[in-house]
């Protein structure tokens, strides 16, 4: 990806519009949806927080909670994390490599809240979430020099480092999906 003005950055002004422009308030539902499970929280490492809006709820809704932006603090500091419309930003093996960075800062047990998009399983769903994602990934391709190319499977690359999906549910008809998952002991 790139820095500079063509990076994210630039779009952070907009992004809430364009946001709500294509999607209403599902993706800001997403966002959400799941934020009550992180109420017996102390820490909590926020991956990909945007514009502030997750932080400031997370915050605001539980003031005794530490909320950290990108940098881990060390081994079994935190009591959960988030990577909220952030995973489909890269490749497999990015997030692969991320989720082994991420795991030693998390305590046995830990939440991972997850939300993005997802490409349905079939039918017109399907077609219509291709057409979605071909449109996102070219703006943000041509925006910001996005490389990422199609979605990671991130589901099963958290299952795969040993985290168990314990909800999970969709909006735009599977277009967007929001999931707890929490760390094996």
């Amino acid at each position: 990806m790139k820095t500079g003005p063509d990076s994210f950055d630039a779009l952070a002004s907009a992004y809430e519009g364009l946001e709500r422009l294509a999607f209403g308030s599902d993706l800001e539902t997403a966002r959400f949806w799941h934020l009550d499970r992180l109420r017996d929280c102390r820490q909590v490492l926020v991956l990909g927080e945007g514009d502030g809006r997750f932080l400031a709820r997370l915050l605001r809704q539980f003031p005794t909670v530490r909320g950290d932006c990108v940098e881990a603090r060390g081994a079994n500091a935190y009591d959960a994390v988030t990577t909220l419309f952030f995973l489909d930003c890269f490749t497999a093996e990015d997030v692969a490599g991320l989720i082994v960075r991420v795991t030693p800062s998390l305590r046995a047990r830990a939440i991972w809240l997850w939300s993005d998009f997802a490409l349905p399983a079939q039918g017109w769903r399907r077609w219509r979430g291709r057409i979605w994602l071909e449109v996102l990934y070219g703006f943000f391709r041509f925006r910001t020099g996005l490389s990422a190319t199609m979605l990671p499977p991130a589901e099963r690359l958290l299952d795969a480092a040993g985290y168990k999906l314990v909800w999970t549910t969709s909006l735009q008809a599977g277009l967007l999906r929001s999931a707890v998952f929490n760390r094996l002991p």
